[in-house]
């Protein structure tokens, strides 16, 4: 319980940002809202990278740069295949971000970062779920 009151600011931006999101991406054709998303997913997937590089240590750059391959990798597959793997990278960036939260990841990154970010990526994820199964 006390982490929820301790990242209740970073939630409630990650709860923001999601509604916002989504009905912004939902104004593009149907046919164009994976290539956001999957563009959106790179992107966040990136910062990680970004942090990586700041911390300095070769072994966070090397961890941060092959997991970041990975969600382009899912990107492009929900792009060329299935928005099925969009979901899975939503939800598996979230993953992500919650190890780092709770340090079994040791990149230097901003305490707010994760706590924010997972929250959006599982909004994020969910809502690529609901339109997969409707």
């Amino acid at each position: 319980m006390n982490n929820i009151m301790k990242y209740q600011r970073e939630a409630l931006l990650g709860v923001f940002l999601a509604a916002i999101s989504i009905p912004f991406v939902c104004l593009f054709p149907k046919e164009k809202q994976n290539d956001l998303w999957a563009i959106l997913l790179v992107v966040i997937a990136s910062d990680y990278i970004g942090f990586g590089i700041m911390d300095g240590r070769m072994k966070q750059k090397l961890i941060e740069i092959v997991l970041c391959t990975g969600f382009v990798v899912l990107s492009v597959l929900g792009l060329w295949y299935s928005t099925w793997f969009l979901v899975i990278g939503y939800i598996a960036h979230g993953i992500w971000d919650y190890i780092h939260d709770h340090r079994m990841v040791m990149t230097k990154i901003k305490r707010w970062y994760p706590p924010f970010c997972m929250i959006y990526d599982w909004l994020i994820g969910t809502w690529l779920l609901y339109t997969v199964i409707q």
